[in-house]
């Protein structure tokens, strides 16, 4: 059911994946060197993609909440 509301939100893939199906994947380019050493700059850089992140979060939220009364019955 989860998998099916996620494929319905704008700009979902066809979903990938043998454990885990990812229905969005976003790339960034950034220096693998600065993971590990200064959290600033690694705020830095998130905070650069901050809003991208955040839509696709929107949209996924978005998405579960309209099958929310289907989803709570299957728990």
């Amino acid at each position: 059911m989860l998998a099916n509301a996620l494929s319905e939100v704008p700009g979902a893939k066809k979903p990938q994946g043998e454990k885990w199906l990812i229905h969005f994947d976003q790339t960034w380019d950034f220096d693998k060197e600065l993971i590990g050493s200064d959290a600033a700059q690694i705020n830095q850089i998130l905070d650069k993609q901050y809003s991208t992140i955040r839509e696709i979060v929107d949209k996924v939220e978005a998405g579960i909440l309209k099958h929310r009364e289907e989803l709570l019955r299957l728990r």
